[in-house]
């Protein structure tokens, strides 16, 4: 069986970038990301088993506006707080069609959710996958506390996972994709030492991103946070 990742809400590839990393046995990894700005950066990416999926997933095929597009914080939900305060019109596409669609019988996947609130429609999609044990686990931040007329739904979603018999687990401070993907036994790759060289030069990342991951760990983590919102692609802005 080949192992599947797939990246809801890919922003600029920060879960690509660990999941990529040959240590995981992944045959695929899909990055689905709406903003242009996040989609400039995961095309930058030089490996062929990532695969960028232009939209945003929810439970119908739609357009929509895409408010902070392309900042960390962007949301489809116009009562969220915003970092950037431009918008986008996207394309939604129904996410059990999607996944009935693409993931084959034989595959087991691993799905990372971090969309700003959508995660609501994502997750009561699930009761309409063909395929549902195909989903070996799900990392899932939940952002709909983070979005007023969405507070309190948080638990439902809980609920219906647990219904679904879903395994997941809640994305923190501490308990990020690494940590998620390191707790699995099947995923890890045994490398010879020509492949352990290539792998920790990461030729296929973002040049920017390569540069970062080598400074990141010179600095101290508070630090380098300060550096990354002031000056990095996640600053804060504001632009029309």
């Amino acid at each position: 069986m080949s192992n599947i990742f797939l990246d809801i809400g890919a922003h600029i590839g920060e879960s690509i970038e660990v999941a990529s990393n040959k240590k995981y046995d992944f045959s695929k990894l899909y990055a689905v990301e709406p903003s242009q700005f996040g989609l400039k950066w995961l095309l930058k990416y030089r490996n062929r088993r990532v695969i960028v999926v232009p939209c945003g997933f929810g439970n119908s095929n739609r357009e929509s506006l895409l408010y902070g597009a392309g900042s960390v914080g962007g949301s489809i939900y116009s009562d969220k707080k915003m970092h950037w305060s431009n918008y986008e019109n996207i394309q939604i596409k129904k996410f059990s069609d999607w996944f009935n669609e693409h993931i084959e019988k034989n595959e087991r996947v691993w799905i990372k959710i971090n969309v700003e609130g959508s995660e609501w429609e994502i997750i009561e999609e699930m009761s309409l996958i063909h395929l549902r044990k195909s989903i070996v686990s799900v990392l899932i931040s939940f952002d709909v506390e983070k979005v007023p007329s969405l507070v309190g739904k948080s638990l439902g979603l809980k609920r219906l996972l647990s219904k679904l018999e879903i395994p997941y687990y809640e994305r923190t401070e501490n308990f990020q994709v690494k940590e998620w993907l390191d707790s699995f036994p099947e995923l890890k790759n045994e490398l010879s030492i020509f492949f352990k060289t290539i792998n920790f030069l990461r030729t296929d990342i973002p040049i920017a991103r390569n540069i970062r991951r080598v400074l990141r760990p010179l600095f101290p983590k508070r630090i380098w946070i300060y550096v990354a919102l002031k000056f990095g692609p996640n600053r804060k802005r504001n632009f029309q």
